[in-house]
């Protein structure tokens, strides 16, 4: 085993200057393993996400292919894609929980991981799991700025600064749907994938890089300029409450309340217009960041060591583990999609 506390130090003379070659560097083998197992860990997770997307490019083709099998007449809203508003919310909420669903799992069986390694869910105390909720939420709050940013600039530069949402109608079955399809849905899937699958396999690299880097395949999945900058900054939150707390429901909590504040806007300024929306907006983004603000100084205080991440046993600089996150198979071509996606988002 190698040995890390007496590095191998070439030796020095005034006509020698020392290349890093191969002979040279005891360590080498040991990094070239090091990298060989992330990049293959990280091309299956990128194929993985990839699979998300192409699920959820397809499955609405086999659904609408059954449902004209079984006699089923377009005679909804264009708005609802030719569906009723009732069956259009059912399509997507089948569709996001299969494209979701079954990508994670399969990667797990392929693996061999169990179930609950990959998806933790151990005890934590109410007071700390209540506090990374605030915690969560005030980044969450926070993630609106550089979304608006960029926003923003899309819309001075002349393009789509905008992110698309789902139809709404009077009806309170629908609007009951609406909810259900962005918050509740959202909440427990997409931390299956990116709270469960992707931190679990990359937290053997180190939790600080695991989270980071999480959160950073969270982003660019979106594929929207507008989200990225959002979905990256609320993905480092997520990500570092699931590794303090080992508890995967307090990400939901976290996810389930971003989403769901953002259905209630929607749905008050239906009924109640911009203005008595807007304000309570506000008042929500107040509450949310000083709750967050008050929750930084209890786990500081009342939590000794909380926001300390362990040092991974790693001969990689974090530098290094970006690159090769993304530079394999399945990462450039995640990385590629989510560079198209942007460019035809910003267009449409």
């Amino acid at each position: 085993m190698a040995n890390y506390d007496h590095p191998y130090v070439p030796q020095q003379n005034p006509m020698y200057t020392p290349y890093p070659q191969v002979g040279m560097d005891p360590f080498y083998e040991q990094r070239r393993e090091e990298k060989h197992r992330l990049g293959k860990t990280a091309s299956g997770l990128s194929w993985m996400l990839l699979l998300v997307v192409l699920l959820m490019a397809a499955l609405p083709s086999v659904e609408t292919s059954f449902l004209r099998m079984i006699g089923y007449r377009w005679q909804g809203e264009l708005q609802f894609s030719g569906y009723t508003p009732l069956l259009y919310y059912l399509v997507n909420g089948v569709t996001y929980l299969l494209a979701f669903a079954l990508p994670p799992l399969l990667y797990m069986a392929v693996k061999r991981l169990p179930l609950q390694q990959v998806l933790p869910f151990q005890k934590t105390r109410f007071s700390t799991a209540l506090a990374c909720v605030f915690l969560g939420m005030g980044v969450c709050m926070l993630a609106n700025f550089p979304a608006n940013w960029m926003m923003d600039f899309l819309e001075w530069a002349g393009y789509n600064g905008t992110v698309p949402d789902s139809p709404l109608t009077g009806e309170p079955s629908i609007q009951a749907l609406y909810v259900i399809s962005l918050a509740v849905i959202p909440a427990l899937v997409e931390e299956l994938v990116f709270r469960g699958a992707v931190l679990h396999g990359l937290r053997r690299f180190g939790d600080g890089f695991a989270i980071v880097g999480s959160a950073f395949l969270f982003g660019m999945f979106h594929g929207n300029l507008v989200q990225l900058p959002f979905a990256f900054f609320c993905g480092l939150a997520l990500a570092f409450v699931v590794v303090k707390t080992g508890n995967l429901w307090v990400s939901v909590a976290i996810h389930f309340l971003n989403n769901g504040l953002s259905a209630a806007i929607t749905l008050l300024q239906w009924y109640q217009g911009d203005v008595l929306a807007n304000a309570v907006y506000l008042i929500a983004f107040s509450a949310w960041v000083l709750l967050g603000i008050a929750s930084v100084v209890f786990l500081a205080l009342r939590r000794k060591g909380f926001f300390h991440l362990h040092k991974p046993n790693s001969l990689l600089t974090a530098g290094q583990k970006f690159v090769k996150l993304v530079v394999n198979p399945g990462g450039l071509v995640l990385f590629g999609y989510c560079v198209l996606s942007c460019v035809l988002m910003m267009c449409l």
